[in-house]
């Protein structure tokens, strides 16, 4: 997409039925010079890049975009980055920072969740790339990854920009401190009690066991006649 390559020219598509554990699928597999895909994974990537040619608001903007899958590295508050950015387009007048996205749902309140949360902070993403490359805008165009492949666009609001910057600072003055100190602590490092999650109900599992073991006991007991 990115690219403007036929993206069928980029990938094998595994012939239908074919078992990779036979003689003639290995050697079919070892053969090939493109990454594998299965015809159904083929016709959803297609569909999705269909889908986002077609959406007209996605079409303008990737037209504008002249540099693809550039690298940047700069040095921010004494650390040095980088970031591969999907492109630089405009949006009117300013360059914008162009991210495609996909996601299971494109709809607003879900892809807002999906772009503060872990393991994507999207917005921390849009934060980097603007400090490593200048612009001031960002965008994305999200994907559905299903059929039937719906598009939407988004820029990211002011407090979701002041949300990415807090977290790249945070994640700048982590980073610094460990390495003054030369000690990079994991998530978790120390021993702890483990807790079952805070969704997760106890009490129905032991009203579930006290069932289980009452319709036992019904079981054990001889049927008596009439």
């Amino acid at each position: 997409l990115l690219e403007g390559v036929n993206i069928e020219k980029c990938f094998a598509v595994k012939p239908s039925g074919m078992n990779f554990a036979t003689r003639e699928g290995k050697a079919w597999k070892a053969a090939q010079t493109k990454p594998v895909l299965t015809y159904e994974e083929m016709g959803n990537m297609v569909g999705m890049v269909t889908a986002i040619l077609d959406n007209r608001h996605a079409r303008d903007i990737l037209s504008t975009c002249v540099r693809r899958e550039d690298i940047y590295t700069k040095d921010i508050e004494d650390v040095t980055c980088k970031g591969l950015i999907d492109a630089i387009g405009k949006a009117g007048k300013e360059p914008a920072i162009v991210e495609i996205k996909t996601s299971v749902d494109c709809r607003a309140e879900f892809f807002a969740k999906r772009a503060v949360s872990e393991p994507f902070h999207y917005d921390m993403q849009a934060a980097w790339y603007k400090t490593l490359c200048g612009a001031k805008v960002s965008c994305w165009i999200v994907v559905e990854n299903h059929p039937p492949w719906d598009v939407a666009v988004y820029f990211p609001s002011l407090d979701m920009q002041r949300s990415g910057e807090a977290k790249m600072r945070k994640a700048l003055a982590i980073y610094r401190a460990c390495r003054e100190l030369d000690r990079w602590p994991g998530a978790q490092p120390d021993p702890c009690i483990l807790n079952v999650p805070r969704w997760y109900s106890v009490d129905s599992v032991l009203a579930l066991a006290c069932d289980e073991t009452k319709l036992l006991q019904d079981a054990e007991v001889p049927a008596t006649g009439p």
